[in-house]
């Protein structure tokens, strides 16, 4: 499966970009405009997947609307594991007919 990470303007970071790079991984995150260039790079992105990235957005926003915005678990890995269970409680939800985004 190809993993494509997308993001907004906030997630604009020289170094986050460096590091894909090294491991062959093609971001799709708009640059700040600050001169042309910047300009040219969001010209040259591939808008079909950078608006893809509105799904998952839609999916946090319910789950913190529906189960809470704030994680208990204090410990990353616990955190990881509240957010999956948040995340499958939510799949559930939406197929048994709750409203989607």
């Amino acid at each position: 499966m190809n993993h494509t990470p997308t993001g907004d303007k906030g997630y604009d970071w020289d170094a986050l970009r460096a590091m894909l790079r090294e491991q062959s991984v093609r971001p799709v995150i708009k640059h700040r405009e600050f001169d042309s260039l910047d300009v040219a790079h969001n010209a040259r992105l591939d808008d079909e997947t950078y608006h893809r990235r509105y799904v998952v957005e839609c999916s946090f926003r319910i789950l913190k609307q529906r189960y809470s915005d704030s994680l208990k678990a204090t410990i990353w890995y616990k955190q990881f594991r509240e957010m999956a269970l948040k995340t499958v409680v939510k799949n559930i939800d939406s197929g048994i007919g709750a409203s989607h985004c």
